[in-house]
């Protein structure tokens, strides 16, 4: 049949039986979509990360099965990543469309006609792949700060009791280090329950992504001052009644910008979330970010998805993880 017979017999039909056509051929393209055309095989074992590994078969669906020499262990293509083991494979099409327009659990369960706990495993896999995503270096002048969120112990069964609530900074806050250029090249991380100290702000900051070009716009915090200075990076730093900076071009502005549309996205869509996942949806805002302008967002979020072999195993370290956060902040 003829692409022309095809329109031709499809203006035919009545409004809702185009619709419903229309729908029906939509799964079906999303069924048989080539997911692996988003994968780049870095060629080592996601058991072992041994880098040499021998083709063992391929799929009817045109994948590829590997064996790795060392360990024994056999794994195709998407093994490791976010979409490892999962079922209902043709859904994920769709369910990425909704995550990039930032829909409720509930409402992508019942677009899906999914259980509320299979989306939130999905939506969390798909986060944790971008634990790994930025590792660019920073160009030109770096704006840092600790920001503070609530701690939240949404979904938790077991609450912890931190005390009651006192004036200032407490733990009942959690301290976050936002880190970003002036070329959308972002670092949020999550650091510990209450005030940010020096140890905890060597734990988290990357200092592969610094150079000697650098020029580090903060407060006047001490551990801030010793960090840039031992790192030999020019810092210009402010008192915090100055937070926006000491002239117009030394100054934090943007990083205050970007710190309001992050909380303001997350109450808009969310409400709130527990402070176990606030890492994962941090990064899921920076992801948002660099994409907003990008004409083929959804091919180019898929990417990303797909891009680590150990998104799999930072998904279930999610647990142990919020474990040595609170037990960093002396919490448990």
């Amino acid at each position: 049949m003829t692409q022309s017979s095809i329109l031709k017999n499809f203006s035919k039909l009545t409004y809702t039986q185009q619709t419903e056509l229309l729908q029906t051929l939509t799964k079906n393209l999303s069924q048989s979509r080539p997911i692996l055309t988003h994968k780049k095989l870095d060629n080592s074992c996601p058991y072992c990360q041994n880098p040499k590994v021998h083709k063992h078969g391929t799929y009817k669906n045109g994948g590829t099965r590997f064996k790795c020499p060392s360990c024994q262990k056999t794994f195709n293509e998407l093994s490791g990543t976010s979409i490892h083991r999962v079922h209902k494979k043709q859904e994920w099409d769709q369910f990425i469309q909704l995550m990039l327009e930032c829909k409720s659990i509930r409402e992508i369960s019942k677009e899906l006609h999914l259980s509320t706990k299979t989306v939130f495993n999905w939506r969390h896999k798909v986060l944790s792949s971008f634990n790994n995503l930025f590792t660019k270096e920073f160009k030109g002048v770096v704006e840092t700060d600790d920001v503070f969120f609530r701690f939240n112990q949404k979904g938790q069964r077991e609450k912890i009791d931190l005390g009651p609530k006192k004036r200032g900074v407490s733990k009942h806050q959690v301290s976050v280090l936002f880190t970003m250029d002036r070329y959308k090249t972002y670092d949020f991380k999550v650091v510990k329950l209450g005030k940010l100290d020096g140890q905890s702000l060597r734990r988290v900051i990357d200092t592969k992504r610094f150079n000697s070009e650098n020029i580090i716009c903060s407060d006047s915090e001490q551990c801030f001052i010793t960090l840039f200075q031992e790192m030999g990076l020019e810092h210009k730093f402010f008192k915090s009644e100055f937070r926006h900076g000491v002239d117009k071009v030394y100054h934090i502005n943007n990083l205050n910008n970007t710190v309001n549309h992050t909380k303001k996205w997350i109450t808009k869509n969310f409400g709130s979330v527990s402070t176990k996942y606030l890492g994962n949806y941090l990064n899921w805002f920076s992801v948002l970010e660099i994409l907003k302008n990008n004409k083929e967002k959804n091919g180019k979020f898929w990417d990303y998805v797909l891009l680590d072999s150990q998104t799999y195993n930072r998904y279930r370290e999610g647990e142990n993880n919020y474990h040595k956060l609170l037990k960093l902040s002396k919490v448990k």
